[in-house]
């Protein structure tokens, strides 16, 4: 499939609803529309919309958001996110946070805690969690219609529950468990899947406002294998197995439609040395937990960025990995196991306590990553991922090179960059030599500035390739104009005479064309030597020998060669010629190189024996 405009995400951080913090809205609408920002993490904390007493509702600041990503103008693709509970419903309802964050309110242990209740039965109106939901649920679908817009098909279940100590708070309380109980960290987990199990209940149930196509991410794990035991901080990928293993046990197997998980490349933190290209580990590292369980949903990245504050990064290597991030997420779609099914970057401008953003919190000041990101919303939507280039060797583990091609012209791009190492050294430059079916290509390097950026128009070798240098900054190398290239492709393989005996010699034959639109060099000139078409003979997997084909092979041309073979033994052999194996020079595809023939060998006379 082709990638969607929609695949570009942020975590809007808008100005209205409980994440103001200066900035007007239409300032941020203005941002958006100029970023192609065209999907957003709709984040809606029970905390902002039900105020005490309890189910006292007020959305009208969350719905202002709405409003505004959903605007003709923005058009964002908007899916839930459904985190936290209210004083009046946690299970840490006696709890005061000793030390709260400036400004934050000092119940903030208590509201990112299990609500109570949530054994009740979901339609029971003391089971809050399942009020707060569909309250929601009504709410948005409500407006949706209003609005003329689409409504939310997709709902995240809370954030990062897999950091104890932060996200997801053991109760104090004796409502799950004894009174002094301390829930161990398999019980928290069993208390999540209960509050998706609650959710998704809700969320698919049209008595409850929701509808079956509706779909729920579960997980929304803080990593896959980081650990911090400050914060009592479970691997995501062990809460995932966990997961899997509650939900086969107490409600018939997994229930839900996808897992999400938060990937921050950070490798100047002390406990989270990660590093852009280790992505594509994690991804295959959940996507087998979740083959392992028979589970063919989606996987996404709800949260993904690198921050600027104390210098963990500078702005411009922040802004080379939201091209790094986003090109390898696309691309993993072609991997074996599957790949990542959407991406959001963290944050879309600065929250008043992080440099995650695109922008500052003003949004008076766009960073280089803002014009990435806008960069990638205007190259890659409409093109189709081919997968990851690799070289074969030791480059491979320094360097990434991803392949998108558009549809349309045949055209293909490549997006590629080196390693960060993983010390403080800086990355290495690497050469690397592209398969061009252009003759002509255009290099632009990812913009970090508000400039059309001009790119570097270099021409392909006599072999159909273009060597480029790469380095830390990435680079989107593109084809441009007509592909000009031959194209071999075997019509057919044959013996004479045409039953073979064992012992005797016979000839074997492959006539094949050139289909492209460009002829082959002539390649006995010394100059054009290493441009040989040759053809290589094997039966089975054992090579029978090679020929050359010298003269230039035109446009809808053919030529026929013959290799002189005696077959050593009786029996039945595949048959197989393969023009241009080597890759002397680039065609347009290799996909009907091969041609086959299956040939009985007949038992020498036994007056040859």
């Amino acid at each position: 499939d082709t990638i969607p405009a929609t695949y570009f995400g942020a975590y809007p951080y808008f100005p209205f609803g409980g994440e103001t913090w200066g900035g007007s809205a239409d300032t941020w609408k203005a941002r958006a529309i100029e970023a192609g920002m065209r999907q957003a993490r709709f984040h809606i904390a029970w905390t902002w919309v039900d105020s005490a007493p309890h189910d006292t509702w007020r959305f009208a600041g969350v719905d202002s958001q709405f409003s505004y990503l959903t605007d003709p103008e923005v058009g964002c693709e908007v899916y839930g996110n459904l985190y936290s509970c209210t004083h009046g419903t946690s299970t840490r309802f006696d709890s005061i946070n000793p030390d709260p964050a400036p400004g934050a309110p000092d119940t903030f242990w208590n509201v990112h805690s299990p609500p109570r209740n949530l054994f009740e039965p979901v339609d029971s109106g003391s089971n809050y969690w399942a009020r707060f939901v569909e309250k929601t649920l009504r709410r948005y679908d409500a407006l949706s219609d209003s609005f003329g817009v689409d409504s939310i098909r997709v709902w995240e279940i809370w954030n990062e529950p897999n950091i104890i100590a932060e996200c997801w708070y053991r109760p104090n309380t004796a409502h799950y468990g004894r009174p002094g109980d301390r829930l161990t960290d398999f019980q928290m987990c069993s208390l999540y899947v209960r509050l998706c199990v609650v959710a998704d209940s809700v969320i698919k149930n049209p008595a409850f406002g929701g509808h079956p196509d509706n779909r729920v991410l579960v997980g929304s794990l803080a990593g896959c294998e980081v650990v911090d035991p400050a914060k009592e901080m479970v691997m995501g990928k062990t809460w995932l197995r966990w997961m899997y293993e509650i939900a086969d046990r107490q409600y018939g197997g997994p229930f839900w439609d996808g897992v999400a998980f938060h990937y921050y490349p950070n490798p100047w933190h002390p406990i989270h040395p990660y590093f852009v290209h280790r992505l594509e580990a994690d991804a295959d590292t959940l996507r087998a937990i979740m083959s392992a369980n028979s589970d063919c949903g989606e996987l996404w990245i709800t949260e993904t960025g690198w921050t600027i504050w104390a210098h963990a990064v500078d702005e411009q290597e922040q802004a080379n990995a939201v091209a790094e991030v986003f090109t390898t997420v696309l691309s993993s779609s072609t991997r074996p196991g599957g790949g990542i099914d959407r991406c959001d970057w963290f944050s879309f401008r600065d929250s008043r306590r992080s440099q995650h953003g695109l922008m500052d919190t003003l949004m008076k000041w766009r960073r280089p990553s803002f014009y990435a990101f806008r960069y990638l919303t205007s190259v890659l939507p409409g093109l189709r991922p081919t997968g990851r280039v690799r070289l074969g060797d030791e480059r491979d583990t320094r360097m990434h090179i991803h392949k998108f091609e558009d549809p349309r012209t045949g055209q293909r791009l490549w997006a590629g960059w080196t390693n960060r190492r993983e010390s403080f050294e800086p990355a290495e430059s690497i050469a690397v030599r592209l398969p061009a079916r252009t003759d002509r290509l255009s290099v632009v390097e990812l913009p970090h500035v508000d400039r059309e950026p001009k790119p570097a128009r270099p021409a392909a070798r006599a072999d159909g390739r273009l060597t480029w240098t790469l380095t830390n900054r990435p680079v989107f190398i593109r084809e441009a104009g007509r592909p000009a290239r031959p194209d071999l492709a075997v019509d057919s393989v044959w013996t004479v005479p045409g039953e073979a005996t064992a012992g005797r010699p016979c000839t074997l034959y492959v006539r094949f064309s050139n289909l492209g639109s460009r002829a082959t060099r002539n390649s006995g000139a010394d100059r054009n030597a290493h441009l040989r078409t040759g053809v290589r003979f094997y039966a089975g997997d054992r090579l029978l020998g090679e020929l050359d084909h010298r003269p230039a092979l035109g446009v809808g041309r053919a030529v026929t060669l013959g290799l002189p073979w005696t077959p050593d033994a009786a029996g039945q052999v595949l048959i197989r010629a393969t023009v241009n194996e080597d890759r002397a020079y680039v065609e347009h595809s290799t996909d009907d190189n091969t041609g086959y023939r299956r040939l009985i060998i007949l038992p020498a006379p036994a007056g040859d024996r």
